[in-house]
């Protein structure tokens, strides 16, 4: 399930800080941001909430395990979010930006918790999927994942 475009620029404005619940991050910050979550995005310097914006709208695209939930890139995106240190670093609190994500989410049958471990999950609240078991899974290659795949396979051999 593919979030809407509306809702992908509104968090594209809470990763790189620009909604007041979420700690501010610097053109450097989001590039070391994207690489925790495995993504291998350099910001090149330009507007920060326009590039983050069309980096998400990528992902957005991307496989996912399950048709109920956005894909396995953007859930992982979604966990980074909310990260311990960065909020520590900035002495934002996890719990209000957690009630904003959530009214940006719900408008699309969503809802954002934090598990056991303190880590951001997502519910499908119609279907109650969650992404605590279905990132677990392994999901499908990505096309360019194959290529890669390939490269290296023959590199090898």
């Amino acid at each position: 399930m593919k979030l809407r475009d509306h809702i992908i620029e509104q968090l594209a404005a809470m990763v790189v800080g620009d909604h007041p619940a979420f700690p501010y991050r610097s053109s450097s910050f989001i590039t070391r941001f994207f690489k925790r979550c495995g993504l291998p995005f350099v910001h090149d310097g330009t507007t920060r909430s326009y590039w983050t914006a069309e980096r998400l709208k990528e992902i957005n695209l991307g496989p996912s395990n399950t048709h109920d939930l956005p894909s396995c890139d953007i859930l992982r995106v979604l966990s980074e979010l909310f990260d311990h240190s960065d909020f520590d670093r900035t002495e934002k609190s996890r719990d209000d930006a957690l009630d904003h994500l959530n009214k940006l989410l719900n408008r699309q049958g969503f809802v954002a918790y934090f598990d056991e471990s303190g880590n951001c999950q997502l519910r499908n609240n119609g279907t109650g999927t969650n992404s605590l078991t279905v990132l677990g899974q392994r999901r499908p290659l990505a096309e360019e994942e194959i290529a890669q795949r390939a490269k290296v396979v023959k590199f090898l051999t």
